[in-house]
Formats: C-alpha cells, sequence, structure tokens
C-alpha cells in the first residue's frame, strides 16, 4: 500500500474518531464553536484569566444553540472541521490612552478554524465579535461585561432566522445537527452550511445544503415532487424477482424439453432419467412461478412506498 494511501486512512481515521468525540461531548441540536486565547490574555491581564473567562462562557453560549470547546485538548487540529467555528481571545495595548490611563483593549475574533494560523496569531483583518476597553484594575466587572456583550453579539450578528416552507406543506424536515419539524418551521441557526432532509409521503425523499453565509432571515420553499412507481425503493426487488422468473422459466422449459425427447427405450433401461428430468423440470417451475408471484407484490408496493 502507498505512504498517501495509508495517510488518507490515518486521516479518515482521525476525522471519524475527532467527530464521535465531539457528539459525545455535544449532543443533539448542538454547533460546536471552539476557544482559543493568544498568550497576550494571561501575560497582560492575569495569569489563568483566559480559563476563567472560558468557563464563565460556559453556560451563556449553550443557552443559544452553541458547544464551546477548549480548542487546546485537541491536537489532531487537521481531523477538526475547518469551517468549525472559532473564538479567539486577544489583548492589545491601547496605543491611544493618555500617560496617566492603563486601560487595554479586549478582542475577540470569530472566524472558521481554516482562517487561523497554526501558531494561533490573529489573522489579517479578521471580523471582530467585540472590541471593550478596560482598566486592568476592574476586572470582575469587565468580565460579566464582556460575556454579555459576547452572547448578545453572537445571537444578534451571526445568527440567522431560517424559515422553511414546502408545496405542499407537511413535510417533515431533519437536519445534519438534529433539529427536525414539519413544514412550515422557523429555526434560530449559527450563520453556516445546513443540510436538511424532507420526507412526505407519495412524494421523492428531497435533500439540500442551504448556506447560511450572512446573519438575517433566510427563507427557503421546497418545492416536493411526485414519486413515481419508477422512483420507488420497490422498483430494484421489482427487477430483481422479474429477471429471476425469467430465468427459472427458461431452465424449466429446458429441463421438459429434454424430458419429452426422451423415448421409450430409455423408460425401459434408465427409468430414474424420466423421474430427475421431470422432478428438476417441476422444481424450476414451482420456483418460476413463485418470483412472479413475488414479483406482482413488488411492483404493486412501487404506487405505495
Amino acid at each position: 500500500m502507498k505512504l498517501s494511501t495509508c495517510f488518507s486512512l490515518f486521516l479518515l481515521f482521525c476525522c471519524i474518531k475527532s467527530a464521535d468525540a465531539l457528539s459525545s461531548q455535544c449532543g443533539r441540536g448542538k454547533k460546536v464553536i471552539f476557544y482559543k486565547s493568544t498568550a497576550a490574555v494571561d501575560r497582560k491581564i492575569r495569569s489563568g484569566f483566559s480559563d476563567e473567562f472560558f468557563y464563565a462562557l460556559n453556560a451563556p453560549l449553550k443557552e443559544i444553540g452553541y458547544c464551546p470547546l477548549r480548542l487546546d485538548s485537541y491536537t489532531h487540529r487537521d481531523s477538526l472541521g475547518m469551517l468549525t467555528p472559532l473564538l479567539l481571545i486577544d489583548v492589545k495595548e491601547n496605543l491611544n490612552r493618555s500617560d496617566s490611563e492603563s486601560t487595554l483593549i479586549f478582542v475577540i475574533y470569530f472566524l472558521p478554524l481554516k482562517e487561523v494560523r497554526y501558531n494561533y496569531s490573529v489573522p489579517h483583518n479578521a471580523n471582530q465579535l467585540i472590541s471593550l476597553l478596560f482598566d486592568p484594575e476592574e476586572l470582575s466587572t469587565f468580565e460579566t461585561v464582556a460575556v454579555r456583550k459576547t452572547v448578545e453579539n453572537l445571537r444578534t450578528q451571526y445568527i440567522c432566522h431560517l424559515r422553511l416552507e414546502s408545496e405542499p406543506s407537511g413535510v417533515m424536515i431533519s437536519s445534519s445537527i438534529g433539529l427536525e419539524g414539519k413544514t412550515p418551521l422557523e429555526w434560530v441557526l449559527p450563520v453556516g452550511e445546513l443540510e436538511i432532509t424532507g420526507n412526505l409521503n407519495g412524494y421523492s425523499e428531497l435533500e439540500r445544503n442551504l448556506r447560511l453565509g450572512s446573519p438575517g432571515i433566510h427563507t427557503y420553499v421546497l418545492e416536493m415532487k411526485s414519486r413515481q412507481f419508477y422512483n420507488s425503493r420497490f422498483m430494484i426487488p421489482t427487477i430483481i424477482f422479474s429477471v429471476s422468473s425469467a430465468i427459472l422459466f427458461g431452465v424449466e422449459r429446458y429441463y421438459y424439453s429434454q424430458y419429452m425427447d426422451l423415448n421409450k427405450q430409455t423408460l425401459f433401461n434408465n427409468p430414474g432419467q424420466f423421474e430427475d428430468l421431470y422432478n428438476k423440470a417441476k422444481s424450476f417451475e414451482y420456483a418460476a412461478f413463485s418470483s412472479l408471484a413475488l414479483t406482482g407484490i413488488s411492483f404493486t408496493c412501487t404506487f405505495f412506498f
């Protein structure tokens, strides 16, 4: 096996293990969001502040549908979804301050994981979720404000209101993040991609990949197509049973013709041959009629399933 193939299989294994780990930690209906702070946070504010802020954010983020996870605990970064959002925390010097001021700028960037460099430095022109001036001597008040602003901005600036309608209505929609419901419906979701599947009796299954690339209201009208009998899941067994019955009838005709070609001399010298050919012909005849009956049943089901 080539080295490249082995490496690909290894990456696939890492992806599966990572997906299982994230699923077990987050549960259904939660969108993963990673948390990472630069070295400047603990150095310029206080040792351990990065951990404190993460735990303060944990519960509020879960309330609005996120599953916050520390990026530090995932060493195989290539196995993670590169579109997974990341909160990157950083602290900067306030360059506009006067000599008597000692304020800093607390910045949270909200960006896809793929845009973050491996040294976790802040990318150029990264989107700022919040930017707050603060005095290091008033950390308790500042932390409360920073948590509230972070959650508020995520809820309003990076949240989509998804409206799903269908023709006809009443389509059962299931999503890749575990949300389910019947149209018309409305979900509040983070910006990103969403895979949905729609099912309604008498109609073909519908699959869509929705790209919610910006905040705001996104409305989709799903047009369901009537399922024709040839689109039914029973069409394949119908074809198999029909082909099988044709083959079995052909084999039955073959043995029956051999049976009819035997003469009286053969019957006198080798009576077992007559019986063997007759039994084979009858067995294949029974099998052929059984397969034909299954063909009829399966074909009937194509109009209902």
